[in-house]
């Protein structure tokens, strides 16, 4: 076999099958960021309001779900299980989701906060941990270089002690 094929092969088996909950704009961009990564397969988006979907779905030539339960039972047809979701739903909506993607065995990832209450997002926590499912809550600007170095000059002392802070964040892309 050669090294090409080998290679392609391997690719293939390590690609991980996911669906993205949500097409408002962390869908899209969560979305685009999936499909061009080659460690994953876009199985699908998810979204109740399918008009606002459609042009997601059609961009990324992946399939348009109503629901959760409809995009799990049309792959379930498939060789190849799901292997997650990616939640980028309203906060209200994110508890529904979570629970139901545990009870298939689905890993996930959902934007912050997992819940309103500290006590819910225990609460799912421990039902995916029950479920032995991940659950991650994306928090990325933590990495941002900006919020590095804030975190380098106040822990080094150079700053002094702060007592308050006033932050100003402009995400990009800004919403329409």
């Amino acid at each position: 076999m050669s090294t090409f094929r080998s290679t392609s092969m391997l690719l293939r088996q390590a690609q991980a099958r996911v669906l993205v909950v949500g097409s408002g704009r962390m869908g899209h961009i969560r979305t685009k960021a999936l499909y061009g990564n080659p460690r994953i397969q876009l199985c699908g988006i998810v979204d109740t309001n399918i008009e606002q979907a459609k042009s997601l779905s059609e961009l990324y030539r992946t399939p348009l779900f109503a629901s959760l339960k409809e995009a799990i039972s049309s792959t379930a047809t498939t060789q190849l299980p799901l292997d997650g979701v990616v939640i980028s739903t309203p906060t209200p909506t994110h508890e529904s989701i979570i629970i139901e993607a545990a009870q298939n065995n689905l890993s996930i990832f959902t934007e912050k906060p997992v819940d309103e209450t500290a006590h819910n997002t225990s609460s799912l926590f421990q039902t995916c941990n029950n479920q032995n499912v991940n659950l991650c809550c994306g928090y990325q600007r933590r990495f941002d270089s900006s919020y590095q170095a804030l975190f380098h000059h106040v822990n080094s002392g150079a700053i002094g002690t702060p007592l308050a802070a006033s932050i100003f964040f402009g995400d990009h892309p800004v919403p329409s």
